[in-house]
């Protein structure tokens, strides 16, 4: 179990008039929230609204292609030392909220010291721990996936069943750089990969072409199921929009 820095509590129903997920986070007073450091706060929580348009929160019980999450509040400071976001999330994984808990952990580390978080969501039960699983893939996949992964060093090869017009897959760049602003924020930590040593860097940017896409990631120390959420939004790209013969992840 991760030791958590601040402290955490857990309500099963959101306030009302706000999204179906919510999230306010105490920030102790000894740094100043000013304009700069709540953009630094506000980049991985856009990124995970826009890898969760693509089903990247899906899990293993959704089909990735019906899941999604809607950034309702980016950030709104609320009080002092107070942050809020709130989503509209459909079909999503319970693991959603270890995610933004391990967010708010990262930024604690390297942002703006963390006094509470509060989860106001379905996903989570009344005055319960965050339940510390991060989201599955969904199977079976609609294309082949062949996941060699060995090294820091990782490539994703993505290419279509037909050549496609060059920019018909340009709409899943956002997705692609939301899910490395998720990991980079260290959403997908686990025992395995704590917050204090998450790490990945882009090596290559992400590549749209006729053929597929693929971009190449360094120093990666992150969890598997950081990858089984990029497969999932994969299959999101394969149902709306190209279709995917093969993925490759080595």
């Amino acid at each position: 179990m991760l030791s958590r820095p601040f402290a955490t509590t857990c309500y099963s129903a959101p306030f009302p008039g706000g999204g179906n997920l919510q999230v306010a986070v105490d920030f102790t007073p000894v740094i100043e929230l000013t304009p700069d450091v709540l953009d630094q706060l506000r980049r991985p929580f856009r990124g995970l609204a826009a890898m969760g348009q693509w089903g990247g929160m899906a899990g293993d019980k959704f089909q990735p292609q019906h899941s999604t999450i809607a950034l309702v509040t980016d950030g709104l400071k609320v009080g002092p030392v107070t942050v809020r976001w709130d989503f509209n999330a459909m079909n999503v994984d319970p693991g959603t909220a270890f995610v933004i808990q391990n967010i708010i952990h990262h930024l604690h580390l390297f942002v703006a010291p963390v006094a509470t978080l509060v989860i106001r969501s379905p996903l989570v039960r009344d005055g319960e721990p965050v339940q510390e699983e991060l989201p599955d893939d969904y199977e079976p996949y609609p294309f082949v996936v062949h996941d060699g992964r060995e090294t820091t060093t990782v490539t994703v090869d993505v290419d279509f069943a037909d050549r496609q017009a060059q920019s018909a897959a340009a709409p899943f760049r956002d997705a692609w750089d939301g899910w490395y602003e998720v990991a980079a924020h260290g959403g997908f930590c686990s025992e395995d990969y704590p917050p204090d040593e998450v790490s990945i860097y882009v090596e290559d940017d992400l590549k749209v072409l006729s053929d597929g896409i693929g971009g190449v990631f360094d120093d990666v120390a992150i969890d598997d199921a950081g990858f089984y959420c990029l497969i999932n939004m994969l299959q999101t790209l394969h149902h709306r929009l190209t279709p995917i013969s093969e993925v490759t992840i080595e």
